[in-house]
């Protein structure tokens, strides 16, 4: 079992880390009490909905940590470039290369998607929107800018699920590149 946990960060942090590897659905409570090191009392004296209120507080981390680490460098002012290669570093790290799945992902495939799909859509769609941001500032027009940002987030989704399918992070870190390259360019392929 995982030492005491000092933080509700720290427990969140272990949360996020259960749910990207193991989804909602198959993680127990015995699971997610080994994970934390906290006992089944422990857990449900700090989330009295049990499973699910640990979930929504997970989602609630993640707009958080995903606003400031994504979103925020996105959207701000400064060389779009510079913009778009500090998200692919994120990615990149966070990701671990391809090796750690994304639970916004993993909620996606679920069956209890419908539970959270209000905070997936919205995740995604603010992903997007911000990711637009650099695009339009490097030539491309707001309906070429959104198509390219939905395009590079569903590659980066995809590149994830076939790295963890072969079992190498191959897929991923050269997906991660190629895209990054196009979209530095401004040169992604137009879809009919």
């Amino acid at each position: 079992m995982p030492t005491a946990i000092a933080t509700r960060e720290e427990v969140l942090e272990r949360l996020l880390l259960t749910f990207r590897r193991h989804g909602y659905e198959s993680a127990s409570l015995a699971l997610i009490s080994e994970a934390t090191g906290l006992g089944k009392a422990s857990l449900y004296h700090h989330f009295p909905g049990g499973k699910r209120e640990m979930m929504l507080a997970v989602l609630d981390y993640i707009d958080l940590w995903f606003a400031r680490e994504v979103l925020a460098p996105l959207t701000t002012s400064g060389d779009p470039a510079r913009r778009i290669k500090a998200m692919f570093d994120f990615l990149q790290r966070y990701y671990e290369n391809g090796q750690e799945a994304c639970l916004l992902g993993v909620l996606s495939l679920e069956g209890t998607r419908d539970f959270y799909q209000d905070r997936l859509t919205q995740l995604f769609t603010d992903w997007i929107d911000a990711l637009a941001n650099p695009l339009r500032a490097l030539g491309s027009s707001r309906a070429q800018a959104r198509l390219a940002a939905t395009h590079a987030i569903a590659r980066i989704q995809g590149a994830l699920v076939v790295t963890r399918g072969l079992g190498n992070t191959t897929a991923f870190t050269s997906e991660l590149s190629a895209l990054r390259a196009e979209l530095l360019r401004a040169t992604v392929p137009a879809i009919s």
